[in-house]
C-alpha cells in the first residue's frame, strides 16, 4: 500500500496484456454514442420581426439535457472499465453456458461463477430472468489512498439489455480484489464485445457526516433567493460560474 499516493488510483491487471488492448479510462472517454449525437440545442421556428434565430439568440436558446450540468458531470467522473475479452453467452430457459477463447487454466477474468437463488431468494426477478447470480470475475484489482473506497456500477445511460451489475462499495484502500455479479435477462446468444463499457468505478473519500433534516425558515429563504438570483442573472452559465466562484 505505501507505493499509492495521496492523489492517486491504481488499476493492476494480472493478465499482461490488457494495460495495452483495454485499460480502464477516464469516464469521459466512454460517453456514449446516444449523447455525443444530441444536439445542444431545441429546434425552434425563426419568428420575425424579433426574435430572430441569430447565432446570439442560438446561445441564449432553450437546449436539451446534453447542457445540464449533472448528466454531464456524471458522465465525467470516475473511470470506465471496458470488458476485457469476446465472451459468448448461451441461455434457453435455466441453461445457461458460455464460452470464451481462453482455457480454463487462464483462470480469473475469463470466467463466470454463480450464486445459487437461495443467496437472495427474495430479489424480485422479472418473469425471464436468470435465477443464479451470473458473477463475472475480474482481472482488475483496484488500490486508493488510505481513507479511500470506491464504488462501482453499471454504466448508467449506456443502453444494455442483457444484465444489470449489482453495485457495490469496496473499502480499497485495504480490500484489492473485487467481482461483479448480476442479474441474467436475456435469452438467446449474446456476445459481450471487448472494449464494451462494463463499469463504472467512482473512488470516493471516506468521511463520517451527521443527517440534519430541518424545517424551512428564513435562512433557507435567503440561500435559495440568492442562489436562484445568481443562476438567472446569466442566460446561459450560470450553475458553472455559482460553482467556479466557490473557490475563488
Amino acid at each position: 500500500m505505501r507505493w499509492v499516493k495521496k492523489n492517486n488510483i491504481e488499476f493492476a491487471s494480472i493478465i499482461p496484456a490488457l494495460p495495452d488492448i483495454a485499460p480502464p479510462v477516464p469516464a469521459s472517454q466512454m460517453i456514449p454514442e446516444w449523447f455525443k449525437k444530441l444536439p445542444l440545442d431545441l429546434q425552434q421556428d425563426n419568428h420575425k420581426p424579433f426574435p430572430i434565430m441569430s447565432s446570439l439568440i442560438k446561445d441564449l436558446n432553450l437546449h436539451t439535457i446534453k447542457k445540464c450540468p449533472a448528466v454531464v458531470d456524471y458522465f465525467t467522473e470516475g473511470y470506465i472499465i471496458p470488458f476485457w475479452c469476446d465472451m459468448l453467452i448461451q441461455r434457453v430457459g435455466e441453461t445457461f453456458h458460455f464460452e470464451t477463447n481462453f482455457s480454463d487454466d487462464n483462470g480469473i477474468g475469463s470466467t463466470l461463477e454463480f450464486h445459487d437463488e437461495q443467496q437472495f431468494s427474495t430479489y424480485p426477478f422479472e418473469r425471464n430472468d436468470y435465477r443464479r447470480a451470473v458473477k463475472f470475475t475480474s482481472p482488475w484489482f483496484f488500490w486508493t489512498p488510505p481513507g479511500w473506497s470506491t464504488l462501482f456500477l453499471q454504466p448508467q445511460l449506456h443502453p444494455n439489455k442483457d444484465f444489470t451489475l449489482f453495485p457495490g462499495v469496496v473499502e480499497t484502500d485495504t480490500f484489492h480484489q473485487v467481482n461483479f455479479p448480476s442479474v441474467w435477462h436475456s435469452e438467446g446468444e449474446r456476445l459481450i464485445k471487448r472494449g464494451m463499457p462494463f463499469l463504472h468505478v467512482i473512488p470516493f473519500k471516506r468521511e463520517k457526516k451527521n443527517l440534519v433534516i430541518s424545517k424551512w425558515d428564513e435562512k433557507h429563504d435567503h440561500a435559495i433567493r440568492d442562489e436562484s438570483f445568481k443562476l438567472r442573472s446569466k442566460m446561459t452559465g450560470g450553475y458553472r460560474q455559482i460553482n467556479k466562484n466557490r473557490f475563488q
